[in-house]
Protein backbone atom coordinates (compact mmCIF):
# COMPACT_ATOMS: atom_id res chain seq x y z
CA UNK A 1 0.00 0.00 0.00
CA UNK A 2 0.86 3.62 -0.37
CA UNK A 3 2.73 5.55 2.26
CA UNK A 4 2.46 9.27 3.00
CA UNK A 5 5.41 9.83 1.19
CA UNK A 6 4.26 8.00 -2.11
CA UNK A 7 2.91 11.22 -3.58
CA UNK A 8 6.04 12.84 -3.11
CA UNK A 9 8.00 10.41 -4.62
CA UNK A 10 6.12 9.98 -7.65
CA UNK A 11 6.63 13.76 -7.82
CA UNK A 12 11.04 12.92 -7.37
CA UNK A 13 10.08 11.10 -10.50
CA UNK A 14 8.70 13.71 -12.75
CA UNK A 15 11.96 16.27 -13.47
CA UNK A 16 9.78 18.63 -15.60
CA UNK A 17 10.43 17.59 -18.59
CA UNK A 18 14.04 16.29 -18.57
CA UNK A 19 14.03 12.42 -18.25
CA UNK A 20 17.05 11.42 -16.13
CA UNK A 21 17.88 7.46 -15.11
CA UNK A 22 15.53 7.24 -11.91
CA UNK A 23 18.28 6.21 -8.89
CA UNK A 24 15.83 4.39 -6.93
CA UNK A 25 13.24 2.70 -9.19
CA UNK A 26 14.56 -0.29 -10.83
CA UNK A 27 13.24 -1.92 -13.78
CA UNK A 28 11.00 -4.76 -12.60
CA UNK A 29 10.28 -2.96 -9.25
CA UNK A 30 7.02 -2.55 -7.54
CA UNK A 31 5.55 1.05 -8.72
CA UNK A 32 3.67 0.75 -5.11
CA UNK A 33 5.98 -0.84 -2.74
CA UNK A 34 9.19 0.87 -4.04
CA UNK A 35 8.06 4.05 -4.72
CA UNK A 36 7.66 5.26 -0.98
CA UNK A 37 11.77 5.13 -0.48
CA UNK A 38 12.61 7.27 -3.05
CA UNK A 39 13.25 11.06 -1.60
CA UNK A 40 11.05 13.94 -2.54
CA UNK A 41 12.17 17.39 -3.74
CA UNK A 42 9.40 18.97 -5.28
CA UNK A 43 5.64 19.85 -4.79
CA UNK A 44 2.81 18.20 -6.50
CA UNK A 45 1.81 21.39 -8.38
CA UNK A 46 5.26 21.66 -10.39
CA UNK A 47 5.01 18.01 -11.80
CA UNK A 48 4.20 18.35 -15.62
CA UNK A 49 5.28 14.97 -17.06
CA UNK A 50 5.32 11.90 -15.88
CA UNK A 51 7.82 9.23 -18.16
CA UNK A 52 8.28 5.47 -16.70
CA UNK A 53 7.46 3.35 -19.93
CA UNK A 54 9.30 0.33 -20.50
CA UNK A 55 10.58 -0.01 -16.94
CA UNK A 56 8.77 -3.17 -16.47
CA UNK A 57 7.06 -2.04 -13.21
CA UNK A 58 4.28 -3.66 -11.77
CA UNK A 59 1.32 -3.46 -9.17
CA UNK A 60 -2.02 -1.02 -8.86
CA UNK A 61 -1.80 2.67 -10.69
CA UNK A 62 -2.44 4.90 -7.16
CA UNK A 63 -6.10 6.92 -7.09
CA UNK A 64 -2.80 9.53 -5.71
CA UNK A 65 -1.90 10.46 -8.98
CA UNK A 66 -4.94 12.74 -9.51
CA UNK A 67 -3.38 14.97 -6.92
CA UNK A 68 -0.46 15.65 -9.30
CA UNK A 69 -3.01 18.52 -10.71
CA UNK A 70 -0.51 20.38 -13.44
CA UNK A 71 0.70 17.16 -15.00
CA UNK A 72 0.08 17.64 -19.08
CA UNK A 73 2.22 13.78 -19.97
CA UNK A 74 1.60 10.51 -18.16
CA UNK A 75 3.52 8.00 -19.88
CA UNK A 76 3.13 4.14 -18.39
CA UNK A 77 3.03 2.00 -21.20
CA UNK A 78 5.00 -0.87 -21.82
CA UNK A 79 5.05 -2.00 -18.42
CA UNK A 80 3.45 -4.70 -16.37
CA UNK A 81 0.91 -2.64 -14.61
CA UNK A 82 -2.32 -3.97 -13.03
CA UNK A 83 -5.78 -3.11 -11.31
CA UNK A 84 -7.99 -0.49 -12.69
CA UNK A 85 -7.82 3.33 -13.99
CA UNK A 86 -8.04 5.51 -11.31
CA UNK A 87 -11.48 7.65 -11.53
CA UNK A 88 -9.10 10.36 -9.92
CA UNK A 89 -7.06 11.10 -13.20
CA UNK A 90 -10.44 12.66 -14.34
CA UNK A 91 -9.13 15.29 -11.99
CA UNK A 92 -5.79 15.96 -14.20
CA UNK A 93 -7.29 18.98 -16.29
CA UNK A 94 -4.19 19.96 -17.49
CA UNK A 95 -3.58 16.84 -19.06
CA UNK A 96 -2.87 16.40 -22.97
CA UNK A 97 -1.15 12.66 -23.60
CA UNK A 98 -2.42 9.26 -21.49
CA UNK A 99 0.05 6.36 -22.23
CA UNK A 100 -1.48 3.56 -20.63
CA UNK A 101 -1.30 1.13 -23.27
CA UNK A 102 0.68 -2.55 -22.89
CA UNK A 103 -0.10 -3.03 -19.64
CA UNK A 104 -2.65 -5.41 -18.24
CA UNK A 105 -5.08 -3.46 -16.62
CA UNK A 106 -8.54 -4.27 -16.11
CA UNK A 107 -11.72 -2.97 -15.22
CA UNK A 108 -13.92 -0.12 -16.94
CA UNK A 109 -12.87 3.27 -18.53
CA UNK A 110 -13.68 5.72 -15.94
CA UNK A 111 -16.86 8.23 -17.43
CA UNK A 112 -14.22 11.13 -15.45
CA UNK A 113 -12.38 10.61 -18.17
CA UNK A 114 -14.12 12.85 -19.88
CA UNK A 115 -13.64 15.87 -17.57
CA UNK A 116 -10.28 16.06 -19.49
CA UNK A 117 -10.96 18.91 -22.20
CA UNK A 118 -7.38 19.35 -23.28
CA UNK A 119 -6.51 15.25 -24.09
CA UNK A 120 -5.11 14.79 -27.48
CA UNK A 121 -4.29 11.71 -26.99
CA UNK A 122 -5.62 8.31 -25.48
CA UNK A 123 -3.85 5.12 -25.49
CA UNK A 124 -5.57 2.47 -23.62
CA UNK A 125 -5.12 -0.34 -26.60
CA UNK A 126 -3.72 -3.73 -25.88
CA UNK A 127 -5.14 -3.85 -22.11
CA UNK A 128 -7.76 -6.32 -20.39
CA UNK A 129 -10.10 -3.88 -20.54
CA UNK A 130 -13.88 -4.29 -20.56
CA UNK A 131 -17.28 -2.33 -20.36
CA UNK A 132 -18.83 0.33 -22.43
CA UNK A 133 -16.81 2.90 -24.14
CA UNK A 134 -17.89 6.16 -22.13
CA UNK A 135 -20.63 8.63 -24.05
CA UNK A 136 -18.47 11.09 -21.68
CA UNK A 137 -15.46 11.31 -23.75
CA UNK A 138 -17.57 12.39 -26.51
CA UNK A 139 -16.51 15.86 -24.82
CA UNK A 140 -12.95 15.81 -25.35
CA UNK A 141 -12.95 17.96 -28.43
CA UNK A 142 -9.37 18.45 -28.55
CA UNK A 143 -8.72 14.84 -29.06
CA UNK A 144 -6.72 13.63 -31.96
CA UNK A 145 -5.93 9.99 -31.32
CA UNK A 146 -8.00 7.76 -29.54
CA UNK A 147 -6.93 3.81 -29.80
CA UNK A 148 -8.85 1.46 -27.44
CA UNK A 149 -8.26 -1.54 -29.55
CA UNK A 150 -7.39 -4.63 -28.35
CA UNK A 151 -9.18 -4.86 -24.60
CA UNK A 152 -12.10 -6.78 -24.05
CA UNK A 153 -14.81 -3.84 -25.03
CA UNK A 154 -18.57 -3.95 -24.85
CA UNK A 155 -21.85 -2.54 -25.79
CA UNK A 156 -22.10 0.19 -28.89
CA UNK A 157 -19.63 2.62 -29.98
CA UNK A 158 -21.08 5.93 -28.42
CA UNK A 159 -23.22 8.45 -30.95
CA UNK A 160 -21.25 11.18 -29.08
CA UNK A 161 -17.56 10.01 -30.20
CA UNK A 162 -19.07 12.25 -33.23
CA UNK A 163 -18.79 15.34 -31.31
CA UNK A 164 -14.68 14.94 -31.55
CA UNK A 165 -14.36 16.95 -34.62
CA UNK A 166 -10.43 17.02 -34.07
CA UNK A 167 -10.12 13.26 -34.45
CA UNK A 168 -7.44 11.98 -36.87
CA UNK A 169 -7.93 8.06 -35.71
CA UNK A 170 -10.36 6.24 -33.94
CA UNK A 171 -9.00 2.60 -33.30
CA UNK A 172 -11.55 0.53 -31.80
CA UNK A 173 -10.40 -3.22 -33.62
CA UNK A 174 -10.02 -6.28 -31.76
CA UNK A 175 -12.84 -5.90 -28.83
CA UNK A 176 -16.38 -7.28 -28.89
CA UNK A 177 -18.40 -4.37 -29.87
CA UNK A 178 -22.21 -4.48 -30.64
CA UNK A 179 -24.67 -2.81 -32.27
CA UNK A 180 -24.71 -0.32 -35.43
CA UNK A 181 -21.81 2.40 -36.78
CA UNK A 182 -23.25 5.70 -36.02
CA UNK A 183 -23.96 7.62 -38.71
CA UNK A 184 -22.50 10.63 -36.46
CA UNK A 185 -19.01 9.43 -37.18
CA UNK A 186 -19.71 11.48 -40.58
CA UNK A 187 -18.73 14.52 -39.03
CA UNK A 188 -15.87 13.75 -38.31
CA UNK A 189 -14.08 15.46 -41.33
CA UNK A 190 -10.12 15.27 -40.00
CA UNK A 191 -10.56 11.43 -39.58
CA UNK A 192 -7.68 9.82 -41.31
CA UNK A 193 -7.60 6.38 -40.14
CA UNK A 194 -11.15 4.40 -39.05
CA UNK A 195 -10.25 1.11 -37.64
CA UNK A 196 -13.34 -1.09 -36.51
CA UNK A 197 -12.40 -4.57 -37.48
CA UNK A 198 -12.99 -7.73 -35.22
CA UNK A 199 -16.00 -6.69 -33.20
CA UNK A 200 -19.12 -7.97 -34.18
CA UNK A 201 -20.87 -4.85 -35.42
CA UNK A 202 -24.03 -5.04 -37.17
CA UNK A 203 -25.92 -3.01 -39.33
CA UNK A 204 -25.05 -1.16 -42.68
CA UNK A 205 -22.32 1.36 -43.50
CA UNK A 206 -23.77 4.67 -42.96
CA UNK A 207 -23.36 6.50 -46.36
CA UNK A 208 -22.62 9.52 -44.36
CA UNK A 209 -19.09 8.04 -44.20
CA UNK A 210 -18.54 9.55 -47.75
CA UNK A 211 -18.40 13.13 -46.07
CA UNK A 212 -15.08 11.97 -44.45
CA UNK A 213 -12.92 13.81 -47.31
CA UNK A 214 -9.53 13.08 -45.38
CA UNK A 215 -10.21 9.51 -44.78
CA UNK A 216 -7.37 7.13 -45.78
CA UNK A 217 -8.06 3.95 -44.43
CA UNK A 218 -11.06 2.36 -43.28
CA UNK A 219 -11.41 -1.27 -42.07
CA UNK A 220 -14.50 -2.42 -41.44
CA UNK A 221 -13.33 -5.78 -42.01
CA UNK A 222 -14.51 -9.03 -39.53
CA UNK A 223 -17.69 -7.86 -38.70
CA UNK A 224 -21.51 -8.59 -39.18
CA UNK A 225 -22.27 -5.77 -41.27
CA UNK A 226 -25.24 -6.29 -43.76
CA UNK A 227 -26.78 -3.87 -46.65
CA UNK A 228 -24.82 -2.34 -49.50
CA UNK A 229 -21.14 -0.47 -50.00
CA UNK A 230 -22.35 3.24 -50.07
CA UNK A 231 -21.85 4.68 -53.18
CA UNK A 232 -20.92 8.04 -51.72
CA UNK A 233 -17.76 6.22 -50.57
CA UNK A 234 -16.26 6.88 -54.05
CA UNK A 235 -16.16 10.74 -53.00
CA UNK A 236 -13.21 9.69 -50.75
CA UNK A 237 -10.48 11.14 -52.80
CA UNK A 238 -7.64 10.46 -50.10
CA UNK A 239 -8.66 6.91 -49.57
CA UNK A 240 -5.94 4.14 -50.27
CA UNK A 241 -6.74 1.04 -47.94
CA UNK A 242 -10.56 -0.24 -48.52
CA UNK A 243 -11.22 -3.34 -45.94
CA UNK A 244 -14.84 -4.83 -46.13
CA UNK A 245 -13.98 -7.94 -45.77
CA UNK A 246 -15.66 -10.89 -44.23
CA UNK A 247 -19.58 -9.01 -43.55
CA UNK A 248 -22.57 -10.13 -44.95
CA UNK A 249 -22.64 -7.37 -47.24
CA UNK A 250 -24.71 -7.63 -50.70
CA UNK A 251 -25.73 -5.67 -53.62
CA UNK A 252 -22.90 -4.45 -56.13
CA UNK A 253 -19.78 -3.33 -56.26
CA UNK A 254 -20.40 1.01 -56.81
CA UNK A 255 -18.98 1.68 -59.94
CA UNK A 256 -17.82 5.07 -58.05
CA UNK A 257 -15.29 3.20 -56.36
CA UNK A 258 -13.73 3.77 -59.87
CA UNK A 259 -12.61 7.89 -58.57
CA UNK A 260 -10.81 6.59 -56.12
CA UNK A 261 -7.53 7.27 -57.46
CA UNK A 262 -5.31 7.19 -54.43
CA UNK A 263 -6.59 3.39 -53.84
CA UNK A 264 -3.96 0.68 -53.43
CA UNK A 265 -5.53 -1.99 -51.24
CA UNK A 266 -9.72 -3.23 -52.40
CA UNK A 267 -10.52 -5.75 -50.39
CA UNK A 268 -13.96 -7.00 -50.76
CA UNK A 269 -14.07 -10.40 -50.32
CA UNK A 270 -15.83 -13.01 -48.49
CA UNK A 271 -19.03 -10.73 -48.53
CA UNK A 272 -22.75 -11.91 -50.52
CA UNK A 273 -21.67 -9.26 -53.82
CA UNK A 274 -23.57 -9.63 -56.93
CA UNK A 275 -23.46 -7.93 -60.14
CA UNK A 276 -20.68 -7.53 -62.11
CA UNK A 277 -17.28 -6.25 -61.62
CA UNK A 278 -17.20 -2.28 -62.77
CA UNK A 279 -14.74 -1.45 -65.53
CA UNK A 280 -14.46 2.08 -63.94
CA UNK A 281 -11.83 0.03 -61.35
CA UNK A 282 -9.42 -0.10 -64.62
CA UNK A 283 -9.25 3.88 -63.89
CA UNK A 284 -7.43 3.07 -60.64
CA UNK A 285 -3.79 2.90 -61.46
CA UNK A 286 -2.20 3.04 -57.61
CA UNK A 287 -3.70 -0.27 -57.05
CA UNK A 288 -1.79 -3.34 -55.93
CA UNK A 289 -4.31 -5.43 -54.19
CA UNK A 290 -7.61 -6.32 -55.40
CA UNK A 291 -9.46 -9.50 -53.54
CA UNK A 292 -13.06 -10.03 -54.98
CA UNK A 293 -13.09 -13.93 -54.10
CA UNK A 294 -15.73 -15.41 -52.02
CA UNK A 295 -19.00 -13.51 -53.59
CA UNK A 296 -21.41 -13.97 -56.15
CA UNK A 297 -20.14 -12.04 -58.61
CA UNK A 298 -21.36 -12.37 -62.72
CA UNK A 299 -20.22 -11.16 -65.82
CA UNK A 300 -16.87 -10.94 -67.53
CA UNK A 301 -13.65 -9.93 -66.89
CA UNK A 302 -13.47 -6.21 -67.56
CA UNK A 303 -10.82 -5.71 -69.96
CA UNK A 304 -9.86 -2.68 -68.32
CA UNK A 305 -8.22 -4.43 -65.40
CA UNK A 306 -5.53 -4.45 -67.81
CA UNK A 307 -4.82 -0.80 -67.32
CA UNK A 308 -3.86 -1.67 -63.24
CA UNK A 309 0.08 -1.44 -64.13
CA UNK A 310 1.21 -1.40 -60.31
CA UNK A 311 -1.15 -4.46 -59.63
CA UNK A 312 0.69 -7.26 -57.75
CA UNK A 313 -2.68 -9.64 -56.68
CA UNK A 314 -5.91 -10.27 -58.25
CA UNK A 315 -8.13 -12.41 -56.53
CA UNK A 316 -11.50 -13.00 -58.58
CA UNK A 317 -11.79 -16.79 -57.71
CA UNK A 318 -14.73 -18.38 -56.46
CA UNK A 319 -17.43 -16.28 -57.94
CA UNK A 320 -19.85 -17.03 -60.91
CA UNK A 321 -18.04 -15.37 -63.74
CA UNK A 322 -18.35 -16.01 -67.21
CA UNK A 323 -16.50 -15.26 -70.66
CA UNK A 324 -12.87 -15.79 -71.55
CA UNK A 325 -10.07 -14.13 -69.54
CA UNK A 326 -9.00 -11.10 -71.23
CA UNK A 327 -5.36 -10.85 -73.15
CA UNK A 328 -5.10 -7.13 -71.76
CA UNK A 329 -3.70 -9.19 -67.98
CA UNK A 330 -0.55 -9.50 -69.69
CA UNK A 331 0.10 -6.00 -69.72
CA UNK A 332 0.31 -6.01 -65.78
CA UNK A 333 3.81 -6.45 -65.39
CA UNK A 334 3.96 -6.54 -61.44
CA UNK A 335 1.08 -9.03 -61.09
CA UNK A 336 2.62 -11.99 -59.12
CA UNK A 337 -0.86 -13.91 -58.30
CA UNK A 338 -3.82 -14.29 -60.22
CA UNK A 339 -6.37 -16.74 -58.97
CA UNK A 340 -9.68 -17.22 -61.11
CA UNK A 341 -10.34 -20.77 -60.14
CA UNK A 342 -13.95 -21.35 -59.23
CA UNK A 343 -15.80 -19.62 -61.74
CA UNK A 344 -17.41 -20.40 -64.87
CA UNK A 345 -15.01 -19.01 -67.23
CA UNK A 346 -14.31 -19.92 -70.69
CA UNK A 347 -12.45 -20.24 -73.73
CA UNK A 348 -8.01 -20.71 -73.93
CA UNK A 349 -5.50 -19.30 -72.08
CA UNK A 350 -4.09 -15.83 -73.71
CA UNK A 351 -0.55 -16.34 -74.74
CA UNK A 352 0.07 -12.59 -73.27
CA UNK A 353 0.07 -13.98 -69.77
CA UNK A 354 3.76 -15.22 -70.84
CA UNK A 355 4.51 -11.58 -70.32
CA UNK A 356 4.27 -11.54 -66.47
CA UNK A 357 7.45 -12.49 -65.55
CA UNK A 358 6.61 -11.54 -61.87
CA UNK A 359 3.88 -14.18 -61.69
CA UNK A 360 4.52 -16.79 -59.34
CA UNK A 361 1.09 -17.76 -58.95
CA UNK A 362 -1.71 -18.81 -61.69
Amino acid sequence: MWSRLSLKALTMLLYLTIYIPLPYLAQGDNITQRSSYIDCQRTPSSCISLSLSRHSLTGTLPSQLGQLTAVTYLYLHYNSLTGTIPSQLGQLTAMTTLYLYYNSLTGTIPSQLGQLTALSHVYLNYNSLTGTIPSQLGQLTALTFLYLNYNSLTGTIPSQLGQLTALKALYLHFNSLTGTIPSQLGQLTALSHVYLYSNSLTGTIPSQLGQLTALSHVYLYSNSLTGTIPSQLGQLTALSHVYLYSNSLTGTIPSQLGQLTALTTLYLYYNSLTGTIPSQLGQLTALSHVFLNYNSLTGTIPSQLGQLTALKALYLHSNSLTGTIPSQLGQLTALSHVYLYSNSLTGTLPSELGQLTALNTL
